[in-house]
């Protein structure tokens, strides 16, 4: 378990970036930690909100 809060690591545990005994400890720490809990659902929200974002082309003549 961890004894401090593990909101730097969790964008790279968003992005699977952990062994599995890493994931079940960042797993078990959110399941206790509020204020690491809400972090993540942030990066969640965030993450989906950029997913449905379109992409869009700039024209030409604004790099002229």
């Amino acid at each position: 378990m961890f004894r401090k809060h593990v909101i730097r690591q969790l964008s790279a545990y968003y992005h699977q970036e952990f062994s599995a005994d890493e994931k079940l400890k960042i797993q078990a720490h959110l399941r206790t930690c509020s204020q690491c809990r809400t972090a993540y659902e942030e990066i969640r929200l965030g993450a989906r909100l950029a997913s449905v974002l379109q992409v869009s082309s700039a024209p030409e003549s604004i790099w002229t």
